[in-house]
């Protein structure tokens, strides 16, 4: 049995508890290891059971916005595969048509939706210029240098940790339905 399926359960001060170890873990693994998908989804994996470590070593690349392009930040891209691990159908066949692949889409919208509103973009490079005023290159190797100073990266591990507690939110929000 998965862990979540005894999760969805739990009284609200189990959940907020549940919730608040999801962040922290989230934000300790990202100062870390630097790696925004890996460490909301190792953070889900953890305390709620979803995944596998071929799963976390799979969003491996999506650091950075996408292989350190810039593009969709890497974290958002973690909570919404713990998302699919938690509600998506396990086959291809039919799946546009299962309950679990529209639900599984639904609630990551819901996800993406509150990331946009929460740090005012989606993508990597544009919330860094919202929060320093300025983006780096990250294939540079310079550059990322720079950037993964304490005064600069740790900001991701805030944002790692917020993502994986609400994508965690609406996980257990949403089972058992």
């Amino acid at each position: 049995m998965r862990k979540l399926d005894t999760l969805w359960k739990c009284n609200d001060n189990e959940k907020k508890a549940v919730l608040l170890r999801v962040k922290q873990t989230a934000q300790e693994n990202e100062i870390a290891i630097t790696g925004c998908a890996r460490s909301v989804l190792h953070a889900l994996q953890e305390h709620l059971g979803l995944g596998n470590e071929e799963v976390i070593r799979g969003l491996a690349p999506f650091a950075g916005g996408a292989a350190r392009t810039g593009s969709l930040c890497g974290a958002l891209i973690g909570g919404i595969v713990g998302i699919g691990l938690a509600y998506a159908p396990s086959t291809l066949k039919g799946a546009l048509e299962m309950r679990g692949y529209v639900q599984s889409m639904d609630l990551a919208g819901i996800l993406f939706d509150r990331f946009k509103e929460k740090f005012g973009a989606v993508d990597c490079r544009e919330i860094q210029h919202l929060i320093w005023g300025r983006s780096w290159n990250l294939r540079d190797q310079r550059e990322r240098e720079d950037y993964l100073q304490p005064e600069f990266h740790d900001k991701c591990g805030d944002i790692a940790g917020e993502v994986a507690m609400q994508a965690a939110e609406i996980i257990l929000d949403n089972a058992g339905q």
